[in-house]
């Protein structure tokens, strides 16, 4: 698989597990999304020096990168949803990805935006417009509704 990257606003891109290994130099943070069912994924996050934790946000390598253990579909919670608002709150040209770069990364892209003052309803925009002339991809983006309802109605409590 190529690296696929899209650049959304605010210094947010979106990505695959290849174009974190591709632009490594390019952003001063990262948030790294994985799950252990997919085969290699992790292997490739290791090898591009990526400590995989199992706590709900770390944050390593000088507060430049945050790894997350999300499941595609499943539900995020508050401690993910608070990971991500506050490492994406801290200024600098980040990449969230996950392995293919359309679902768990678009999602918590949401989060990254609000916490870089975007309305929720506009991140959507941005992001669904980004992948769409970016990525020229049929199934982007690839939104959870389940999920974005629980990040809604968290950015509202903020």
């Amino acid at each position: 698989m190529n690296g696929q990257i899209a650049e959304i606003a605010n210094d947010i891109w979106i990505g695959n597990c290849e174009a974190c290994q591709q632009h490594i130099g390019k952003f001063s943070r990262r948030i790294h999304i994985w799950h252990d069912t997919q085969p290699g994924f992790c292997d490739r996050l290791r090898l591009a020096g990526i400590q995989r934790t199992s706590d709900p946000g770390t944050v390593a390598d000088g507060h430049t990168d945050l790894s997350l253990e999300y499941l595609e579909g499943s539900i995020i919670g508050v401690d993910r949803l608070s990971a991500v608002y506050d490492f994406a709150k801290q200024d600098g040209r980040m990449l969230i990805h996950c392995a293919a770069g359309i679902g768990r990364s678009s999602t918590l892209a949401v989060v990254a935006l609000a916490a870089r003052g975007a309305d929720p309803f506009d991140a959507l925009a941005m992001i669904a417009r980004s992948e769409w002339k970016q990525y020229h991809h049929p199934h982007c983006p690839h939104f959870k509704s389940k999920r974005l309802n629980e990040i809604i109605k968290w950015l509202e409590g903020k």
